[in-house]
């Protein structure tokens, strides 16, 4: 038998190795999908004069809660899976069995990893992340409050202006002085152009907070009507043609709320400023959130059985069971996002994932104690 001595040395190992392999995966794996968010707002994050490098800190400070919530489950299943398969193709499991201890001691360092890392989920998802999610906003919607520093593009301006209700496209921008303008303006109900603007020159002044006033210089402007030939007009100047700039305003979605804001909530008589969202959007959130903060600890039910099943095939296999596990994990979690029109089956539903891995890990535990 093992003293309790060798047994916390025992734990201290596994426990060591699981971390870092999960930390490695988090990192890699941030890494990557950042890159993405980052080329996604690079014309926001990289328009300021000797601003790129900080927005670009703070977008990445803000934007990794969020990731975190789907890489860290996916790292913490494959390193335990690893951590595992390296264990069992070493004969050290054969070993610490021999030394009589059962399966669930030896997954007692993973299971209390997992615990761990869904409190930290919890926190991060119903916390941190709606908090970044608004920094966010603030900081790319910035973009349009003054023109201190700004490095305009065609892309950039369209961005501001607001893509659904006008389109622009200029030769170059020079400053805040465009050359050979088109400017569209687009009838909402039809999508389709209503007037149509080219000035030889354009200048632009961002004086006035989220409203860009333009002068035009040497100006053809055509306004089109149904069934009607385009009624056209010239002119040497027109000034001031003020547009509203696409401020990303602070929403009221409940993607933005804390935990604690969306149980006091659902607490009590349900009010809500934005009109689109109802009481079970509200709850729907609120156990998706809870659903992914629970999937560490139902990997960590699965990752000792799970792992022995491909005994000395051990570190590709781990690697792809990880992937497998966590693809259908969250692949189910996303496509019962809308079944249910009340909230006992959609509680049911969002919370399937976890018990479905929780229902298999206990499955696999039974079946390795009878065939070991």
């Amino acid at each position: 038998m093992l003293s309790c001595y060798q047994m916390l040395i025992f734990d201290r190992y596994l426990f060591k190795k699981i971390v870092i392999a999960t930390l490695i995966g988090v990192i890699s794996m941030s890494f990557l999908a950042l890159s993405g968010q980052v080329l996604k707002e690079t014309q926001h994050i990289f328009s300021r004069d000797m601003q790129g490098f900080g927005l670009l800190f703070e977008f990445l400070l803000h934007t990794f809660p969020y990731m975190l919530s789907y890489m860290l489950p996916w790292a913490f299943l494959t390193a335990a899976l690893l951590a595992v398969n390296t264990l069992s193709a070493n004969n050290e499991i054969v070993s610490i069995r021999m030394a009589g201890l059962s399966y669930g001691r030896i997954a007692f360092p993973i299971i209390l990893l997992g615990i761990l890392c869904s409190s930290f989920l919890y926190y991060s998802s119903g916390t941190l992340t709606p908090t970044s999610r608004l920094k966010i906003n603030e900081m790319l919607g910035s973009t349009g409050a003054d023109s201190d520093g700004l490095q305009l593009t065609p892309r950039l301006l369209n961005d501001m202006l607001g893509a659904d209700d006008f389109l622009i496209n200029t030769e170059s921008i020079e400053g805040e002085a465009i050359k050979n303008l088109h400017l569209y303006k687009i009838a909402k109900a039809t999508g389709e152009p209503e007037t149509y603007i080219f000035a030889k020159k354009a200048l632009l002044d961002f004086s006035t907070a989220y409203k860009v006033s333009i002068t035009l210089k040497n100006v053809y402007m055509e306004t089109y009507k149904s069934d009607e030939p385009p009624e056209t007009m010239y002119s040497d100047v027109i000034s001031p043609l003020v547009l509203p700039i696409n401020k990303r305003k602070p929403s009221n979605k409940v993607k933005y709320k804390t935990n604690n804001e969306i149980i006091q909530a659902l607490s009590g008589p349900f009010k809500n400023a934005n009109k689109k969202e109802s009481k079970l959007d509200y709850f729907t959130e609120l156990v998706s959130r809870i659903s992914i903060s629970m999937s560490c600890l139902s990997f960590s039910i699965l990752a000792l059985p799970l792992g022995l099943q491909n005994n000395r095939r051990a570190n590709n296999n781990g690697f792809v069971w990880g992937i497998v596990t966590a693809a259908l994990f969250f692949g189910i979690l996303l496509g019962v996002e809308g079944v249910g029109e009340t909230q006992l089956v959609r509680g049911i539903a969002l919370l399937s994932p976890n018990i479905l891995a929780l229902l298999v890990g206990l499955y696999l535990f039974r079946r390795i104690r009878f065939t070991a």
